[in-house]
């Protein structure tokens, strides 16, 4: 029916394949009809214009007449059964097996061996063509557009080429139809149905480089529900099914890069500004302050929030860009990409005026903390430094004693305890006098850190008690558990099991209420710890079982180490060394460079992996350590899900 012009021509069809005579009524030749299946193929392009009365028509009561409709539009039959066919699976690797074992690396490879160029899928070739399916996003018939070309380009070749013209992926074969002939082709047939004012909104929702929920479709493309829902309907737009929170949309890649096209060097600077508006109000209103930046929750977000902050500084906009950077530098760590962050700041920083020293101060912070957060020495220094100096020229001496905790932070990483407490007594002269109560609590905390690293236990404990007094009168709930957590880990590795035990269930207590979700999980975790070490297994395992119902939100590397320590330690004393091993050697690989929370912590996870490894001789320890260093977040996850307890949520 893709060359049926109207209505008429619609019901002349069905009319001549059910047998009707000339001028009988539709409704009456399905009552006539025996029990028949009617296939009505490419219905779309006549559902705006009524086609759905039409079919009403043939559903009559009484009728056995079922129909089987092909379409890119819904119909919204009351009786419609709708199945959606999603585009292919991708392959989850790049070997071999990942592509023969998905729908779209194995149509490209059977397209391209019937043209004879793909004979075998080869372990070389596997991974050419799983990138071509990831670029094509599975749609059938862009992956049978490409493999008409392997006749004449290689693998990587046409991989490259798409990277360039996606659009223009095309084939000359005559047993097409036009709008089938290429990628750019069949979108815009598809868009050419809609009425102007969707045709101008879908090509606005292309510049969004990522999923986007219904408030950033209403900012950038002037969408209300009605308009999003009608592009859904159509297939132009795709729905992402989540289990939890609102529903978030998206233009798939090759029908994103057809609608750019489409855009007017107006329309795209129009968009682009409301882009960069609605994306940065959101980074400024949505920043959590008690966590010092966006949370996981934005993951799916930040390459739209990465175009705002790039089309502001495109702008001139320095100093709102600089607002934005506020909020996600703690984002881009989390996701695991600080080296697109830090290249960010440092140009909004450099972009910033003289006079704008406190914002300049303010984004020199971000850059020194992503540096204590990847363990980068240097990095940290520097520019923990940097804001120093600006708030000793402009800031209160509230601000200056914040700056001073961070350098000493910075000294502490590099193991000069003596310059970090120094650094921080000179803080706490000036925050206990008239400072705020959390930066009492957190300068108490960080002098604690150092004086335990120095052999002052007594001064050390002595700090971390007042800090927690400080932290409870102020109903300070998240740096309450901070403390708890600090003394306990502290008792714990000076073997005093007991009191850690005691002080690491109230650490797990305040900190399930908080919103710090990653120093929930390192409580639970370091509980199970201390647990196993004082032989009670059981114990260990609950506190292990607790975890996994958090995993998903598992993200920073230390966090991860945790958990990963905690599951080698029930794994070891279960009776599974070989397990324990490969979860050192991932807990290893993915906190290398990172400072630990605790200086003495990694001290502590190294001994007791090199008595894993007396245990169990170091070939059997290697061999398995080594599997641990190649395995994915993804897998890890798999792993641990092996050891969650029965009775565990």
């Amino acid at each position: 029916l893709a060359d049926a012009e109207d209505l008429g021509e619609l019901s002349a069809r069905i009319a001549r394949a059910l047998g009707a005579e000339r001028g009988q009524d539709l409704r009456e030749a399905a009552l006539a009809a025996p029990p028949t299946l009617l296939v009505l193929d490419n219905l779309e392009q006549l559902v705006p214009a009524g086609a759905l009365e039409v079919v009403a028509r043939l559903l009559t009561p009484g009728s056995g007449l079922r129909l089987l409709v092909t379409s890119q539009h819904h119909l919204q039959h009351p009786a419609e059964i709708l199945l959606e066919l999603p585009p292919l699976g991708l392959p989850i690797g790049d070997a071999k097996g990942h592509v023969a074992a998905s729908g779209s690396g194995r149509l490209f490879a059977q397209r391209a061996g019937n043209l004879g160029s793909l004979k075998s899928l080869s372990e070389n070739a596997a991974g050419a063509v799983a990138r071509i399916c990831r670029r094509l996003e599975g749609l059938p018939l862009a992956l049978e557009l490409a493999a008409s070309w392997t006749d004449v380009l290689s693998l990587d070749e046409l991989d490259r080429q798409l990277a360039d013209t996606l659009p223009d992926l095309g084939t000359l074969r005559a047993d097409r139809p036009d709008r089938h002939r290429s990628v750019r082709a069949a979108v815009t047939w598809g868009l050419s149905r809609l009425p102007p004012h969707l045709q101008e909104a879908h090509a606005r929702l292309s510049l969004l480089p990522a999923s986007f929920n219904l408030a950033a479709a209403r900012a950038v493309g002037g969408l209300d529900a009605g308009g999003l829902q009608e592009l859904v309907l159509r297939s132009l737009v795709a729905r992402e099914r989540a289990e939890e929170g609102p529903p978030r949309f998206r233009l798939l890649e090759p029908v994103r890069r057809v609608a750019e096209e489409r855009l007017s060097a107006e329309s795209r600077a129009e968009a682009l500004s409301r882009l960069a508006e609605h994306f940065a109000a959101r980074a400024v209103a949505e920043f959590s302050h008690e966590k010092g930046g966006l949370e996981i929750d934005h993951a799916a977000d930040l390459p739209n929030f990465e175009l705002a902050l790039d089309t502001l500084r495109a702008y001139g906009e320095a100093e709102r860009a600089a607002e934005v950077t506020l909020a996600l530098y703690l984002l881009w760590f989390r996701l695991g990409h600080p080296e697109s962050g830090i290249a960010r700041i440092q140009a909004v920083y450099e972009e910033l005026p003289p006079e704008a020293a406190l914002l300049k101060a303010a984004t020199a912070n971000t850059i020194g903390a992503i540096g204590y957060f990847v363990g980068d020495k240097a990095l940290a220094e520097e520019w923990f430094g940097l804001r120093l100096k600006h708030l000793q020229e402009v800031g209160t001496p509230f601000q200056i004693a914040g700056a001073q905790t961070n350098v000493g932070i910075a000294h502490q990483m590099a193991g000069r305890y003596e310059e970090a407490a120094a650094r921080f007594r000179d803080a706490l002269t000036v925050v206990l006098d008239g400072g705020i109560p959390r930066q009492q609590a957190a300068v108490l905390i960080n002098l604690g850190s150092v004086l335990f690293a120095l052999g002052e236990r007594t001064e050390g404990r002595a700090a971390y008690q007042k800090a927690l007094a400080v932290a409870e009168e102020h109903c300070l709930g998240q740096l309450v558990g901070d403390c708890w957590q600090q003394m306990a880990e502290e008792a714990w590795l000076n073997g005093e099991y007991e009191v850690a035990e005691a002080w690491f269930v109230r650490a797990v207590e305040k900190l399930g209420e908080s919103s710090d979700r990653l120093r929930h999980v390192e409580s639970l975790a370091s509980l199970s710890l201390c647990r196993i070490e004082r032989g009670d297994l059981p114990g260990g395992r609950a506190a292990l079982g607790e975890i996994f119902p958090l995993m998903g939100k598992i993200s920073g590397a230390w966090t991860w180490r945790y958990v990963l320590e905690a599951a080698g330690a029930v794994a070891e004393s279960s009776g599974d060394p070989a397990t324990a091993a490969v979860l050192a050697g991932a807990s290893e690989r993915l906190s290398q460079g990172m400072m630990a929370p605790q200086p003495n912590l990694e001290i502590h996870f190294a001994a007791r992996h090199a008595a894993l490894e007396r245990r169990m001789g170091s070939d059997a320890y290697r061999a398995a350590w080594t599997i641990g260093q190649t395995l994915s977040r993804k897998e890890l996850r798999a792993r641990l899900e092996a050891e969650r307890p029965p009775s565990a949520p």
